[in-house]
């Protein structure tokens, strides 16, 4: 499954979810490097996901409402 994206610069990520392999149904997403730079993520960044409506949404911490934490 291949997922693109357009950021309020318009600026355009393309990603494919991979199959882990391993009989589970579970798929890597691989995030694009330039987009971790954009957004400050760094390896052990906390990132949480939602999926609505078809389309998944990641965001860090920061991003979270004080109540949403």
């Amino acid at each position: 499954m291949t997922h693109s994206n357009t950021d309020m610069n318009g600026k355009y990520w393309t990603t494919t979810i991979e199959d882990a392999g391993d009989g589970s149904g579970d798929g890597i997403l691989t995030l694009p490097p330039d987009l971790c730079e954009l957004r400050g993520w760094t390896e052990g960044t906390v990132l949480h996901m939602d999926v609505k409506d078809g389309c998944i949404y990641i965001y860090d911490e920061k991003d979270l409402t004080e109540q949403e934490k």
